[in-house]
C-alpha cells in the first residue's frame, strides 16, 4: 500500500521511528480497511483493483486470478484512504 499511498505510508514509517506509538496508531487507521480487505480476499488482485480505482493503470490480475466483483470493488473503494 505504500506505493499507492506514499505519502500516508510516509508519516506512518515517520511516525513508527520516532517511537510516537500513538501517532502510529493513527496512521495504521488509515490502512485498516484495506489491511482487512486483504487479509480475508488476498493482497493482490485487490492491489491489481486499487491501482485501476487511482487511474495508475489498466491491468487485470494474471490468470487464474480474478479481480473483485461488483460489491467487493465498493468495499474496497470505500476502504482506500482517498
Amino acid at each position: 500500500a505504500g506505493g499507492l499511498f506514499p505519502e500516508q505510508a510516509s508519516a506512518l514509517a515517520a511516525a513508527a521511528i520516532k517511537g510516537d506509538r500513538e501517532a502510529a496508531d493513527r496512521c495504521d487507521a488509515v490502512f485498516a480497511g484495506p489491511w482487512d480487505l486483504f487479509r480475508v480476499h488476498g493482497s493482490l488482485r485487490l492491489l491489481y483493483a486499487a491501482e485501476n480505482m487511482l487511474r495508475l493503470t489498466e491491468t487485470s490480475p494474471p490468470k487464474p486470478l480474478l479481480g473483485p466483483d461488483e460489491g467487493l470493488t465498493v468495499s474496497l473503494r470505500k476502504a482506500l484512504p482517498l
